[in-house]
């Protein structure tokens, strides 16, 4: 596991490179797919940490199934300053103010997250750090786009309501095609709104094949 461990090790991984490890090593194709997907680094961190505390690990045999993702146009993000703020109309400055403020959070939280002596308490501090990733990455979205959207947060009922359909989900043995989906469309809905689920509903979905 020395080329998981090397890449977790790097100090700006890259992307690309740690997903095509993730797929030699790991077996959840539908996981996979989804980190691919949606590019997802936290959790595709996070997998990766997992796989490099295992014992043993054997290759993937369905690693040539694992769908090649295209690289996507890059995010601007404030440190590279490839957005220059007073371009920005007055409501787009305003969700740039709160990335820039969101990014500095999240530089708190990784040293948080270095010095914590738990288990518990790294989740705690990674769940923050995804929630917050994903706020950032919807308002670059938005700058990017130029417009407003006439809705941007999604009601709280509606990502109680998706997580309350996931939970029950989860609590049965089989799903139906259907379900499985609906599931897939709450926890897209849950994750584009910039939330998460607790950790052990999370592994529970991994255990389902999601």
């Amino acid at each position: 596991m020395d080329e998981v461990k090397n890449w977790l090790d790097k100090e700006n991984p890259d992307f690309d490179q740690g997903f095509a490890l993730f797929g030699k090593y790991s077996r959840n194709m539908s996981l996979i797919s989804y980190i691919g997907r949606k590019r997802h680094m936290e959790m595709l961190v996070y997998e990766m940490k997992k796989i490099a505390k295992m014992k043993m690990v054997k290759p993937n045999p369905y690693a040539s199934k694992v769908p090649v993702i295209a690289p996507v146009k890059k995010v601007n993000v404030i440190d590279e300053r490839k957005v220059n703020r007073e371009d920005l109309p007055e409501q787009m400055r305003t969700l740039y103010d709160s990335n820039v403020e969101d990014y500095k959070e999240i530089r708190a939280l990784h040293e948080k997250m270095k010095q914590a002596n738990s288990d518990a308490g790294r989740a705690e501090f990674r769940e923050k750090i995804i929630k917050l990733n994903l706020k950032i990455k919807r308002r670059w979205e938005i700058i990017d786009s130029g417009e407003l959207p006439e809705e941007d947060k999604v009601k709280s009922s509606d990502i109680n309501s998706a997580r309350a359909y996931i939970s029950k989900m989860m609590k049965k043995d089989e799903l139906t095609a259907a379900q499985r989906e609906l599931v897939k469309e709450k926890y897209d809905l849950i994750v584009t709104a910039g939330e998460t689920l607790k950790e052990e509903t999370l592994q529970k979905l991994k255990e389902k094949g999601f």
